[in-house]
Order: structure tokens, then sequence, then C-alpha cells
């Protein structure tokens, strides 16, 4: 099984062997030695009936297939071999176990996620393409709505993914963050990662550092030289601004001022980010500024995904 590793992405040659294999176990072939007639399998497009007899011939010389070969193709019948029923009956026990299946969900949406953007095409990525992406199915079996849904929610939680959400729930436009990039650069996946520390959700602590004694100074009055710790989350939320900023400036119509801005917005807030001390006041400001370039030029469905994702930053600093 270590060709089919991890069950996911796999090659169009071993999709097609795949599937073969079902074809004659669903049509009477699940008892070794019961031949199957493959008419209604090889009568069809001459270069594509060839391709599939290749791949016939291929599953007879790893001994999961005994064929029974004529001069036309029609002709054909094959039957399971011992070994290859075993082989099979692994597949379709793999396929059902659904921690795995789950697990390799998640993985497979985010490699997906990736390669769209090793490819430099256009992000944020249309979710339904996944479910006919080679990414798409776990040993040959798609992954239904529902495992696709949770995956996504997951890896959102997880910090890996970025998207917004419809009036009625469903989530659009998925893209993959700097932090699931890095993830896959290191050759981890997202299932060996332990989850975030409940710690992080924490409400940030306040410092105020006034000048002088026995002063009484409310939070944020002016005069007063305030920082603010922001949380992991805090942080997360507001990266995915600049990150989907970044990902999306050609898609947003924006002209070219307004690209530059757009730019300097995204540049300004990792730069806050990282500094020693992050201004909240500012950060406010710059996620407002990203809100308003983001929906300055004729992409507006896509500005409104990053809107979206700029108010949810906000609301998250509303306790800050």
């Amino acid at each position: 099984m270590s060709d089919l590793a991890p069950g996911y992405n796999l090659s169009r040659a071993w999709m097609k062997r795949l599937s073969v294999l079902d074809w004659v176990y669903d049509r009477g072939g699940d008892a070794p030695g019961t031949f199957v007639p493959l008419a209604d399998l090889l009568g069809g497009e001459p270069k594509a009936a060839q391709a599939l007899a290749m791949e016939i011939e291929e599953l007879g010389r790893r001994g999961w297939l005994t064929v029974a070969a004529t001069y036309d193709l029609p002709d054909w019948s094959c039957a399971l071999t011992v070994a290859g029923l075993e082989f099979l009956e692994e597949v379709r026990k793999r396929r059902g176990d659904v921690i795995p299946r789950r697990r390799s969900a998640r993985d497979a949406l985010l490699h997906w996620l990736f390669a769209i953007r090793c490819q430099a095409a256009p992000t944020p990525a249309n979710v339904r393409e996944f479910a006919t992406s080679p990414y798409g199915s776990y040993y040959g079996h798609a992954f239904n709505e529902t495992e696709i849904t949770q995956a996504i929610e997951y890896l959102m939680k997880s910090g890996y993914v970025m998207a917004t959400r419809a009036m009625r729930g469903d989530i659009l436009h998925p893209s993959i963050t700097a932090q699931g990039e890095q993830l896959l650069e290191q050759g981890l996946s997202v299932n060996a990662v332990p989850p975030k520390d409940a710690a992080d959700d924490a409400p940030p602590p306040l410092h105020i550092h006034v000048n002088g004694s026995n002063n009484n100074v409310a939070a944020f009055s002016p005069g007063a030289s305030q920082s603010v710790r922001l949380s992991q989350e805090n942080q997360r939320q507001i990266l995915a601004v600049a990150d989907a900023l970044t990902d999306t400036i050609e898609l947003l119509g924006l002209k070219d001022e307004q690209r530059d801005e757009a730019q300097r917005v995204s540049d300004s807030l990792r730069g806050e980010i990282a500094s020693a001390a992050p201004a909240v006041s500012r950060l406010r400001q710059l996620l407002s500024k990203a809100q308003d370039v983001a929906v300055s030029g004729t992409g507006t469905a896509v500005g409104q995904a990053v809107v979206a994702l700029a108010q949810q930053a906000l609301d998250g600093m509303t306790n800050v």
C-alpha cells in the first residue's frame, strides 16, 4: 500500500486501477476467480479504452487480476485473484475508517491550497474545485461535503487557512496562510501539531506606564503611555488580513495608486505586529484602511472577503 500513501493526490494511473478493481468487484467479481466481462468498461472511445486496458494489464502483472485478453478489447474479461481481493478489501476498509479519513481530509485540503499558491493561480480558491481535484478523494473515494466543511473549519481554527462565510453559513474562497505554508514546507501534517493552548485566548493584560507619582490614570486616557500584549489569536487574525490583501491584490481591480496603498497597508500590519510593543490604536486604523482599500476597486466580491476578515480582527480586539 506504500504506493498509495497518504491516500490523496494519487496519480491518474492509480485512480484508474482502483476504479477497475471496484468495477469488477461491484459486478459480481467479489469472489476470487469469478470472471467478469469488460465490454461495458472497454467499449468506449478507442484511445481511452486502450489506456484503461494498459492499467488492467498492469494489475495482472501485479498479481491482482487474472486477465483473459483477446484481439478486441470489448471481448476481454478478468477476475480478481486472492491477492487482488485482499488488496481491494484493505483499500475499502481504509476508505471507511472515519478517523484517518477526517485527518487526511485536513492534510489534503491544505496541500491543495498550497499547490494553488505555488502555481500562482487566482486565490482565494473555489471550494467546489477541491472535490474534482486529485486531492479531493481518499483512496479513490471522494470526500463528502461534510468532511470538506469540517476540514476547512479545523484549518481555519488552527490558523492554517483563512476564508469567509456567506450569509447562510457556507464557507467561501479559502486560502492558505503563511503559517500553513510554513507547516507544509517543514514536511509536517496538520494533525501532528499540538492543539493551540487555551491560554492563547485569555484576555491580554494591560500595562500602563506613567511618569511621576501619585497619579490616577484611567486606561487609554490622554497622556498615558500604554502597551498591550496581543494574544496569538489576535496576531493570527491581523496577519490573515495582511496576507489576504497581498494574495488578492490582482483580483481587487485596483488602480496603480490603490494597489500601492493596499501593499503599504499590508506591510504596515506585518511591521506593527512584528514590533516589540504593537500599538492597538495603530492596528485598528490599519485594519479600517484595509477595509476601505479592499472595496475601492472593481473586484467587489473578493474585496468583501477581505473586509470580513478585517472586521473579524477588529471584533477580536474589542477587549484589548
